[in-house]
């Protein structure tokens, strides 16, 4: 019986398109978030095809050792073109980043277009 609903489970989310969420950001050209935040500067960073960065302060990892920490920011984002600059900075504050000094987001998209978010503390 347990293996018959977890199928029927796994049939209903195929079906529903939400397995494709987390690989959305496969489909981008470039993905990099950089965050000052009390005096440290911490950035995610992905490049197509597979180049995947995360550093914090000094302490820099690269590759698969970063790739969850660049797909959960981006998960967190959540971009599009539409989405507004304060969207970002509460979507930063909400992934763990409270005392935001400045922050740059840029996204480009599958077609090679360009986004990018900024805001500074005043």
């Amino acid at each position: 019986m347990r293996i018959v609903v977890s199928l029927l489970c796994l049939l209903l989310l195929s079906s529903t398109g939400l397995h494709a969420y987390a690989a959305d950001y496969t489909n981008s050209q470039l993905f990099k978030v950089t965050i000052w935040q009390n005096n440290e500067e911490t950035e995610f960073e992905f490049e197509n095809p597979s180049h995947y960065e995360w550093e914090k302060g000094e302490k820099v990892v690269k590759g698969e050792a970063a790739q969850e920490q660049v797909k959960k920011v981006f998960r967190t984002l959540s971009l599009s073109k539409d989405v507004k600059v304060d969207e970002v900075k509460q979507r930063l504050a909400n992934f763990g980043y409270t005392e935001i000094d400045r922050f740059v987001v840029r996204w480009m998209n599958n077609e090679g277009k360009l986004y990018t978010w900024h805001w500074e503390r005043e």
